[in-house]
């Protein structure tokens, strides 16, 4: 509905049974059937489609459907789109632990500005009438201001089995892990005088297993294909249940030439993917602040484990959560115990 412009807003607020008049005179002045090649019906369909779609919206579906088109690169992205992805074979090492690999040629991402905060930088838990964000006008305007971004990038999608196999095997130590981080959450978020409960936060296995891993994957993108890590976004599709997801998109997070030439998404070739993916691994085996870091005592964040700026913490606009939910004993183990992390066995194979 880009191709709409404007007239995209004057047509979604017209009454449903309007539409079919408010068309035809746009449609004099704008030739929008000859434009865009659709009929007036297709028009007035693909508005009440994609009005009902955003009416019944919300950050879990949107994650959901993007989630599908990610693993199903030949679907039709539909006229004037700007996502190109294509599926890229998996290298024969990592088939046990990567189920999908996927090479985004072009994606575009829209930013919109809702708010700020001074001092204390903002929290995913910052929602709601406590929230400390404040608005940016007293009024509610009717629109945003808001910049794209164009990029490309690299989806890939770990084996969910694999994930509930390890899990399973691990069922005592990963528990007590999350027990002992929801305890921080819960004393951090009383700590700040609230008496509500506080918002519900991913402390679980899989979520941070995918997170650290999206963390290791970037800071071994920016050495070996000379991005700086806040060029770097990354977008987590994580969750348990009916649906499941347990993947990662990293992509370019700049509005200038950073990374749009090619260089994130051709890592998506076989051979090129499989020297930084274990590079990336291999990694995290080991940490400068070690033996400190591995058991949790060199962060500062209440929210991380095993991670610190040594090791598994990138630019805080690269992250959804602010470098926080960050643990990279269960992707390697501890010296103590390396079957705890998902990808020991390849560290043993190295």
């Amino acid at each position: 509905m880009r191709m709409l412009g404007a007239n995209w807003e004057v047509l979604s607020a017209t009454p449903e049974d309007e539409r079919g008049v408010v068309l035809k005179n746009l449609d004099r002045a704008h030739q929008y059937t000859k434009r865009l090649g659709m009929t007036q019906e297709q028009i007035l369909d693909a508005v009440s489609t994609s009005t009902q779609l955003l009416q019944e919206s919300s950050a879990e579906s949107l994650r959901r459907e993007e989630h599908l088109r990610l693993l199903n690169p030949s679907l039709e992205a539909g006229a004037g789109h700007e996502f190109d992805t294509r599926a890229s074979p998996l290298p024969g090492s990592l088939i046990p632990y990567v189920s999908d690999l996927v090479e985004i040629r072009r994606l575009r991402e829209v930013r919109a500005l809702t708010g700020f905060t001074r001092i204390a930088p903002p929290s995913p838990e910052d929602d709601g009438e406590q929230s400390r964000v404040a608005r940016l006008s007293r009024t509610d305007l009717g629109w945003l201001p808001a910049v794209e971004v164009r990029g490309e990038g690299i989806y890939l999608e770990l084996n969910k089995a694999r994930i509930a196999d390890w899990q399973r095997d691990n069922q005592e130590k990963l528990g007590a892990m999350m027990q002992s981080l929801q305890h921080h959450y819960e004393r951090v978020w009383r700590d700040t005088g609230k008496e509500t409960p506080p918002p519900k936060r991913p402390i679980n296995p899989r979520y941070l297993l995918v997170h650290t891993l999206a963390h290791a994957l970037i800071r071994q993108l920016s050495l070996d294909c000379g991005y700086s890590s806040a060029s770097l976004r990354e977008r987590l599709y994580v969750e348990s249940g009916n649906y499941e997801m347990a993947g990662l998109l990293i992509y370019t997070g700049s509005s200038d030439a950073d990374g749009t030439l090619g260089g994130l998404s051709r890592q998506a070739e076989p051979t090129r993917f499989q020297e930084f993916f274990v590079d990336a691994i291999h990694s995290l085996a080991w940490c400068s602040n070690d033996p400190l870091c591995i058991h949790g005592e060199a962060s500062s964040e209440p929210l991380n484990r095993a991670a610190c700026h040594s090791c598994a913490l990138v630019a805080e606009t690269s992250c959804e959560t602010f470098n926080q939910l960050l643990d990279r004993s269960v992707l390697v183990g501890t010296p103590d115990d390396r079957s705890l992390g998902f990808f020991a066995r390849s560290l043993r194979c190295a």
